[in-house]
């Protein structure tokens, strides 16, 4: 049985007229979801890379990634593993596990080294996801039209939430630690007012 006979029949799929062309694949809104979750969890990595751009002041130009916004030129300083200055033995752990972090993700093909096995893989996903027609299928199938079991979708979907999560961990200690030391760091004169935040209700 395969992970798709396991899931009671969404009321998106009912009554849904689909032709059998025999190439085992999946359509439904079970494995849409999945795939959906797989994009944004990678997306959220672009952002952490704009965000570090900002908050460091760093002055990348707009060819900079997750991977390389740690380095000169980007790419070619990627290359050359020439660290931006304001990284460079910065005291902060938890930024430079979020560094290292960024060593598990590939970007481009072959270009760099990526400590994760599967980096080359979950990259060719990310970019068939967004850029091409994917197939998700009940088992393994060779063609011109990239595709993935479904088995295989859930695992690695689960492994790049894994490592989304650690990334946004990695985060928000790293920028508590730098908020810590520019208060630490501030003259103790005048008066500083609390603000408290409430969350809205709607």
């Amino acid at each position: 049985m395969s992970d798709n006979e396991q899931h009671k029949s969404h009321l998106a799929d009912k009554n849904v007229f689909l032709i059998n062309s025999l190439d085992y694949t999946t359509h439904n809104i079970h494995f849409e979801k999945i795939k959906l979750s797989f994009k944004t969890a990678y997306s959220v990595l672009d952002k952490i890379a704009f965000f570090l751009n900002k908050y460091f002041d760093l002055k990348q130009n707009n060819n900079f990634n997750f991977r390389n916004i740690w380095y000169e030129n980007t790419n070619k300083g990627l290359k050359q593993g020439l660290l931006l200055k304001t990284f460079n033995g910065r005291p902060n752990w938890s930024l430079r596990g979020l560094f290292w972090l960024s060593k598990d993700f590939s970007y481009t093909n072959k270009e760099t080294f990526a400590i994760e096995p599967e980096a080359d893989n979950l990259k060719n996903i990310r970019d068939a996801l967004e850029h091409k027609f994917f197939r998700v299928t009940m088992m393994d199938s060779k063609g011109e039209i990239p595709n993935v079991t479904e088995l295989d979708l859930i695992q690695k979907t689960i492994k790049i939430l894994k490592l989304t999560n650690a990334a946004l961990a990695y985060l928000s200690s790293s920028i508590a630690r730098e908020e810590y030391e520019k208060r630490k760091n501030e003259k103790k004169e005048g008066v500083i007012v609390p603000m408290n935040m409430y969350p809205l209700k709607r």
